[in-house]
């Protein structure tokens, strides 16, 4: 029977100097800034009966979500690449709204570099094919090999 109180610990409500309201580390340059604002502000005005001046007056906890932040960091970008780098790098796009346009002509012209590197690889190859005495035959159009020239 004594183990069935083992677990038992009292809730964040019993003891309001648990509560943390998330002002901590207030993300400036979220998408979603004004929306965080508002439901923190919500929070502390819930708690403390609307009246702020018992908010700036009271005790300020720890944040206990910055103990292990950098674990935390690290599984969200396994789990997410691609989202953890669009937040982290939300604000570039906030103060240049042409990044996105940049982005896609850099990748444009940077995928057909990588194509002509492919290409003149394949080319590279066949030609020591050609040296060696094998008879490459290329795709139509382009014939490598011993074929007469039209």
């Amino acid at each position: 029977m004594q183990t069935d109180y083992t677990w038992i610990r009292s809730s964040p409500a019993e003891n309001p100097r648990q509560r943390v309201h998330g002002y901590n580390y207030v993300y400036n340059n979220a998408p979603n800034k004004f929306e965080r604002l508002e439901m923190i502000y919500r929070s502390i005005g819930k708690q403390f009966d609307w009246e702020l001046e018992k908010f700036r007056l009271s005790k300020k906890n720890i944040d206990r979500g910055n103990k292990r932040r950098i674990f935390k960091n690290f599984f969200r970008f396994v789990k997410n690449p691609g989202g953890y780098i669009y937040w982290k790098t939300f604000r570039l796009a906030e103060h240049n709204p042409r990044f996105i346009v940049w982005g896609m002509v850099t990748w444009f012209f940077l995928s057909i570099v990588h194509y002509k590197t492919i290409s003149n690889g394949v080319h590279r190859g066949n030609s020591i094919l050609m040296r060696s005495g094998k008879n490459v035959e290329g795709t139509p159009g382009q014939y490598h090999g011993f074929y007469p020239k039209k």
